[in-house]
Protein backbone atom coordinates (compact mmCIF):
# COMPACT_ATOMS: atom_id res chain seq x y z
CA UNK A 1 0.00 0.00 0.00
CA UNK A 2 2.86 2.35 0.80
CA UNK A 3 4.46 1.63 -2.60
CA UNK A 4 1.14 2.39 -4.31
CA UNK A 5 0.90 5.72 -2.47
CA UNK A 6 4.42 6.63 -3.57
CA UNK A 7 3.70 5.60 -7.17
CA UNK A 8 0.45 7.62 -7.23
CA UNK A 9 2.21 10.69 -5.79
CA UNK A 10 5.09 10.50 -8.27
CA UNK A 11 2.75 9.98 -11.23
CA UNK A 12 0.79 13.07 -10.29
CA UNK A 13 3.82 15.28 -9.66
CA UNK A 14 5.90 14.15 -12.65
CA UNK A 15 2.92 14.59 -14.98
CA UNK A 16 2.57 18.18 -13.75
CA UNK A 17 6.30 18.79 -14.27
CA UNK A 18 6.28 17.12 -17.69
CA UNK A 19 3.41 19.36 -18.78
CA UNK A 20 5.42 22.45 -17.80
CA UNK A 21 8.51 21.07 -19.56
CA UNK A 22 6.53 20.53 -22.79
CA UNK A 23 5.20 24.10 -22.65
CA UNK A 24 8.73 25.46 -22.21
CA UNK A 25 10.06 23.26 -25.06
CA UNK A 26 7.30 24.59 -27.31
CA UNK A 27 8.15 28.17 -26.33
CA UNK A 28 11.87 27.62 -26.98
CA UNK A 29 11.11 26.17 -30.41
CA UNK A 30 8.89 29.14 -31.25
CA UNK A 31 11.54 31.62 -30.10
CA UNK A 32 14.20 29.85 -32.19
CA UNK A 33 11.93 29.92 -35.25
CA UNK A 34 11.36 33.64 -34.70
CA UNK A 35 15.12 34.10 -34.41
CA UNK A 36 15.72 32.39 -37.76
CA UNK A 37 12.91 34.39 -39.36
CA UNK A 38 14.42 37.64 -38.11
CA UNK A 39 17.83 36.75 -39.55
CA UNK A 40 16.25 35.68 -42.85
CA UNK A 41 14.48 39.03 -43.12
CA UNK A 42 17.60 41.16 -42.78
CA UNK A 43 19.79 39.02 -45.06
CA UNK A 44 17.23 39.19 -47.87
CA UNK A 45 15.41 42.52 -47.35
CA UNK A 46 18.19 44.65 -45.86
CA UNK A 47 17.91 47.09 -42.96
CA UNK A 48 16.05 49.97 -44.64
CA UNK A 49 12.29 49.27 -44.70
CA UNK A 50 11.72 52.09 -47.24
CA UNK A 51 14.29 51.02 -49.82
CA UNK A 52 13.19 50.25 -53.39
CA UNK A 53 12.97 46.53 -54.06
CA UNK A 54 13.40 44.35 -57.16
CA UNK A 55 12.69 40.75 -58.10
CA UNK A 56 15.66 38.61 -57.15
CA UNK A 57 15.26 36.11 -59.97
CA UNK A 58 15.52 33.35 -57.36
CA UNK A 59 12.07 31.86 -56.77
CA UNK A 60 12.44 31.05 -53.07
CA UNK A 61 13.94 34.45 -52.20
CA UNK A 62 11.50 36.76 -54.01
CA UNK A 63 12.27 40.51 -53.73
CA UNK A 64 15.55 42.06 -52.54
CA UNK A 65 16.85 45.66 -52.29
CA UNK A 66 17.31 47.12 -55.78
CA UNK A 67 21.05 47.68 -55.41
CA UNK A 68 21.79 44.23 -53.97
CA UNK A 69 23.37 41.47 -56.05
CA UNK A 70 22.78 37.73 -56.37
CA UNK A 71 26.11 35.98 -55.89
CA UNK A 72 27.27 32.39 -56.11
CA UNK A 73 29.19 31.33 -53.03
CA UNK A 74 32.30 30.46 -55.06
CA UNK A 75 32.30 34.02 -56.46
CA UNK A 76 32.76 35.59 -53.00
CA UNK A 77 35.37 33.19 -51.62
CA UNK A 78 39.11 32.78 -51.82
CA UNK A 79 38.96 29.05 -51.05
CA UNK A 80 36.58 26.20 -50.20
CA UNK A 81 38.01 23.01 -48.75
CA UNK A 82 37.73 20.21 -46.23
CA UNK A 83 39.96 17.74 -44.41
CA UNK A 84 40.29 14.12 -43.31
CA UNK A 85 40.51 11.88 -40.25
CA UNK A 86 43.88 10.33 -39.39
CA UNK A 87 43.58 6.63 -38.49
CA UNK A 88 42.44 6.43 -34.88
CA UNK A 89 44.43 3.25 -34.22
CA UNK A 90 47.69 5.07 -34.91
CA UNK A 91 48.33 6.82 -31.63
CA UNK A 92 51.32 8.67 -33.12
CA UNK A 93 48.69 10.89 -34.77
CA UNK A 94 46.91 11.82 -31.53
CA UNK A 95 48.94 11.23 -28.35
CA UNK A 96 50.33 14.51 -26.98
CA UNK A 97 48.97 16.33 -30.02
CA UNK A 98 49.24 20.10 -29.96
CA UNK A 99 47.54 21.07 -33.23
CA UNK A 100 43.80 21.81 -33.38
CA UNK A 101 41.68 19.33 -35.34
CA UNK A 102 38.00 20.21 -35.64
CA UNK A 103 35.13 17.74 -35.99
CA UNK A 104 31.52 18.72 -36.71
CA UNK A 105 30.58 18.16 -33.06
CA UNK A 106 32.67 21.25 -32.27
CA UNK A 107 30.36 23.47 -34.33
CA UNK A 108 27.97 25.49 -32.15
CA UNK A 109 26.37 28.02 -34.52
CA UNK A 110 28.74 30.59 -33.09
CA UNK A 111 32.45 31.29 -32.76
CA UNK A 112 34.81 28.32 -32.37
CA UNK A 113 37.78 29.20 -30.16
CA UNK A 114 38.93 25.67 -29.31
CA UNK A 115 38.55 22.11 -30.57
CA UNK A 116 37.76 18.93 -28.67
CA UNK A 117 40.60 17.06 -30.42
CA UNK A 118 44.30 17.63 -31.02
CA UNK A 119 46.60 15.94 -33.49
CA UNK A 120 50.36 15.72 -33.84
CA UNK A 121 52.79 17.20 -36.33
CA UNK A 122 53.22 13.71 -37.79
CA UNK A 123 49.48 13.52 -38.57
CA UNK A 124 49.76 16.78 -40.49
CA UNK A 125 52.88 15.69 -42.39
CA UNK A 126 51.45 12.24 -43.27
CA UNK A 127 48.13 13.65 -44.54
CA UNK A 128 48.43 16.27 -47.25
CA UNK A 129 44.64 16.82 -47.08
CA UNK A 130 44.98 18.11 -43.52
CA UNK A 131 45.33 21.76 -44.43
CA UNK A 132 45.48 24.25 -41.57
CA UNK A 133 42.75 26.86 -41.91
CA UNK A 134 43.10 30.37 -40.54
CA UNK A 135 40.95 32.31 -38.12
CA UNK A 136 37.95 33.93 -39.81
CA UNK A 137 36.92 30.93 -41.89
CA UNK A 138 33.32 29.68 -41.98
CA UNK A 139 32.79 26.02 -41.05
CA UNK A 140 29.78 24.00 -42.27
CA UNK A 141 28.86 20.42 -41.31
CA UNK A 142 28.11 18.54 -44.53
CA UNK A 143 26.52 15.34 -43.24
CA UNK A 144 25.64 13.24 -40.23
CA UNK A 145 23.63 14.23 -37.17
CA UNK A 146 25.09 17.75 -37.23
CA UNK A 147 24.39 18.53 -40.90
CA UNK A 148 24.02 22.28 -41.43
CA UNK A 149 25.69 23.23 -38.15
CA UNK A 150 27.91 26.30 -38.48
CA UNK A 151 30.85 27.97 -36.83
CA UNK A 152 33.22 30.88 -37.38
CA UNK A 153 36.76 29.71 -36.72
CA UNK A 154 38.59 32.00 -34.29
CA UNK A 155 41.79 29.96 -34.11
CA UNK A 156 43.93 28.01 -36.56
CA UNK A 157 42.74 24.45 -37.14
CA UNK A 158 42.55 21.53 -39.54
CA UNK A 159 39.23 19.69 -39.92
CA UNK A 160 37.73 16.28 -40.61
CA UNK A 161 36.16 15.21 -43.91
CA UNK A 162 32.61 16.07 -42.78
CA UNK A 163 33.45 19.77 -42.43
CA UNK A 164 33.44 22.24 -45.29
CA UNK A 165 35.64 25.30 -44.74
CA UNK A 166 34.77 28.49 -46.62
CA UNK A 167 37.25 31.38 -46.62
CA UNK A 168 35.78 34.62 -47.95
CA UNK A 169 37.67 37.16 -50.02
CA UNK A 170 38.58 40.61 -48.69
CA UNK A 171 35.41 42.18 -50.12
CA UNK A 172 33.07 39.99 -48.08
CA UNK A 173 32.36 39.77 -44.36
CA UNK A 174 32.39 36.29 -42.80
CA UNK A 175 29.81 37.27 -40.16
CA UNK A 176 27.37 38.40 -42.84
CA UNK A 177 27.76 35.14 -44.73
CA UNK A 178 27.50 33.18 -41.49
CA UNK A 179 24.05 34.74 -41.05
CA UNK A 180 23.19 33.95 -44.67
CA UNK A 181 23.91 30.26 -44.11
CA UNK A 182 22.17 30.32 -40.72
CA UNK A 183 19.06 32.05 -42.04
CA UNK A 184 18.81 29.73 -45.04
CA UNK A 185 19.98 26.53 -43.29
CA UNK A 186 16.67 24.70 -43.72
CA UNK A 187 16.74 25.34 -47.47
CA UNK A 188 20.41 24.33 -47.78
CA UNK A 189 19.89 21.05 -45.90
CA UNK A 190 16.80 20.32 -48.05
CA UNK A 191 19.10 20.22 -51.08
CA UNK A 192 21.05 17.33 -49.57
CA UNK A 193 21.12 13.95 -51.24
CA UNK A 194 21.50 10.38 -50.01
CA UNK A 195 19.57 7.83 -47.98
CA UNK A 196 18.70 8.00 -44.29
CA UNK A 197 20.80 11.08 -43.60
CA UNK A 198 21.21 13.69 -46.35
CA UNK A 199 24.60 15.02 -47.46
CA UNK A 200 25.55 18.44 -48.73
CA UNK A 201 28.76 18.56 -50.73
CA UNK A 202 31.42 21.18 -51.36
CA UNK A 203 30.21 21.45 -54.95
CA UNK A 204 26.65 22.09 -53.76
CA UNK A 205 27.87 24.81 -51.39
CA UNK A 206 29.97 26.42 -54.13
CA UNK A 207 26.94 26.67 -56.41
CA UNK A 208 24.52 28.19 -53.87
CA UNK A 209 23.18 31.63 -54.89
CA UNK A 210 22.25 34.26 -52.31
CA UNK A 211 21.48 37.99 -52.26
CA UNK A 212 24.06 40.26 -50.70
CA UNK A 213 24.95 43.96 -50.43
CA UNK A 214 27.48 45.04 -53.06
CA UNK A 215 30.16 46.03 -50.54
CA UNK A 216 31.57 44.82 -47.24
CA UNK A 217 30.66 48.08 -45.45
CA UNK A 218 26.93 47.47 -45.93
CA UNK A 219 27.34 43.81 -45.07
CA UNK A 220 28.83 44.83 -41.72
CA UNK A 221 25.91 47.23 -41.12
CA UNK A 222 23.46 44.37 -41.65
CA UNK A 223 25.43 42.24 -39.17
CA UNK A 224 25.37 45.06 -36.63
CA UNK A 225 21.58 45.40 -36.85
CA UNK A 226 21.09 41.62 -36.58
CA UNK A 227 23.24 41.51 -33.43
CA UNK A 228 21.28 44.39 -31.91
CA UNK A 229 17.91 42.82 -32.68
CA UNK A 230 18.95 39.36 -31.50
CA UNK A 231 20.34 40.56 -28.16
CA UNK A 232 17.09 40.61 -26.18
CA UNK A 233 15.67 37.71 -28.16
CA UNK A 234 18.62 35.49 -27.20
CA UNK A 235 18.23 36.52 -23.55
CA UNK A 236 14.65 35.20 -23.63
CA UNK A 237 15.84 31.91 -25.14
CA UNK A 238 18.57 31.54 -22.49
CA UNK A 239 16.06 32.12 -19.68
CA UNK A 240 13.65 29.51 -21.06
CA UNK A 241 16.50 27.00 -21.52
CA UNK A 242 17.52 27.63 -17.90
CA UNK A 243 13.92 27.04 -16.74
CA UNK A 244 13.86 23.81 -18.77
CA UNK A 245 17.08 22.56 -17.14
CA UNK A 246 15.90 23.48 -13.64
CA UNK A 247 12.62 21.60 -14.10
CA UNK A 248 14.45 18.53 -15.38
CA UNK A 249 16.76 18.64 -12.36
CA UNK A 250 13.80 19.17 -10.01
CA UNK A 251 12.05 16.14 -11.54
CA UNK A 252 15.09 13.91 -10.94
CA UNK A 253 15.58 15.28 -7.43
CA UNK A 254 11.92 14.77 -6.51
CA UNK A 255 11.92 11.13 -7.62
CA UNK A 256 15.17 10.47 -5.76
CA UNK A 257 13.93 12.13 -2.57
CA UNK A 258 10.65 10.18 -2.59
CA UNK A 259 12.05 6.72 -3.32
CA UNK A 260 14.78 7.15 -0.69
CA UNK A 261 12.32 8.30 1.96
CA UNK A 262 13.62 11.86 2.28
CA UNK A 263 10.10 13.03 1.46
CA UNK A 264 7.46 11.13 3.42
CA UNK A 265 4.31 10.29 1.45
CA UNK A 266 0.90 9.85 3.06
CA UNK A 267 -2.68 9.87 1.79
CA UNK A 268 -2.99 13.64 2.32
CA UNK A 269 -0.19 14.30 -0.21
CA UNK A 270 -1.70 12.05 -2.90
Amino acid sequence: EKQKLISCYLDKKTNQIDLLIKKIQKKIKLLEEQRTSLISHYITKGIDPNIEMKESGVKWIEKIPKHWLIKKVNHVTSSIGSGTTPKSDNRDYYDNGTFNWLVTGDLNDGEVTETSNKITERALSDHTSLKTYSSGSLMIAMYGATIGKLGILRTESSVNQATCVVTFDVNNDVEFWFNVFLGHRKYIVSLGYGGGQPNISQDLIKGLRFPCPPNIKEQKKVVSVIKEKLGKHDDFIKKEIQRYKLLQEYRRSLISSVITGKIKIDENLT
